[in-house]
């Protein structure tokens, strides 16, 4: 989960020249630059809460909990990965 962060921070950073640290920020700034779906953005910000709340409740949080948060969510990680690579390409193609 951090290494979506760091990656989408890291985008922000060097394209927007913005230096966001909120994870939710993150989210909210790539679906603007529209490096990522509206829909993703959504998950994402869903996922920095519950990074919140692995990293301050993480006695509460159980193990099928996030077994099956990983098992039933994976999706979320493989359309990340493509908006990224689709984003990388149009960033690469020259200004016509």
């Amino acid at each position: 989960m951090e290494a979506i962060f760091d990656i989408g921070r890291h985008i922000v950073a060097k394209t927007a020249g913005k230096g966001i640290i909120e994870y939710k920020e993150i989210a909210d700034a790539l679906r603007n630059m529209k490096v990522i779906a509206k829909e993703l953005a959504e998950k994402l910000k869903l996922m920095a809460g519950y990074r919140n709340r692995l990293v301050l409740f993480y006695h509460e949080v159980t193990d099928k909990e996030l077994f099956l948060i990983v098992k039933n969510n994976l999706s979320d990680m493989e359309d990340f990965v493509k908006d990224i690579k689709a984003f990388i390409v149009r960033y690469r193609e020259p200004l016509n």
